[in-house]
Formats: C-alpha cells, structure tokens, sequence
C-alpha cells in the first residue's frame, strides 16, 4: 500500500518535472531522449524494489533484449550509472 501511494506521489512529480512519458518514444530507436527516459525508469524501478529492465521494457513497449541494449546504450552514454545488484553473487577471494 505504502508503495502505491510513494509510486503515484512520485508520478505526480514526474508529470511535474519531466512531463509525460512520449507515448510512442520507443517506436524511434535508442534516440537521446528515450535513451534519458531509460535511465530515468531505470532508476525510479529500483527505488521501488522492481526489476528495472522488465520496467523499461514495459513503459517504453520494447521487448525485453532491447530493454537490455537500450540500458546498455544509455551506460555507454553515461546518463545511467547505477545498477541493479539483486541477484549478483559475492564471490570469495
């Protein structure tokens, strides 16, 4: 429930800050501004506890390998720093 009401404060302020996601920005390729939005959703998926790439996959309408790449491209680009350390094993040395 907490989580409901952080998401929908949160894309109140988006809508405030950023404006609305373009409906058909993934239907143009990994241009700069969608490359932006990927690391913005990104972003907002972890400080929800989501999976990030599914997320971006979901709200840009991409599958999810080109979910992958476009994150990729973003990091490459460097709009997208952080990463998603769920599931990453600690490896003894």
């Amino acid at each position: 429930m907490l989580n409901a009401g952080v998401s929908s404060a949160l894309q109140g302020f988006t809508l405030l800050s950023r404006g609305p996601l373009p409906e058909d920005l993934g239907k143009h390729g990994p241009t700069e501004e969608a490359l932006t939005w990927v690391a913005y959703l990104y972003r907002m998926a972890l400080i929800f506890g989501h999976a990030p790439v599914p997320a971006v996959g979901e709200a840009l309408g991409l599958p999810k390998s080109t979910a992958n790449r476009w994150i990729t491209r973003a990091r490459d680009r460097g709009l997208l720093t952080v990463q998603d350390k769920r599931g990453q094993r600690k490896v003894d040395e």
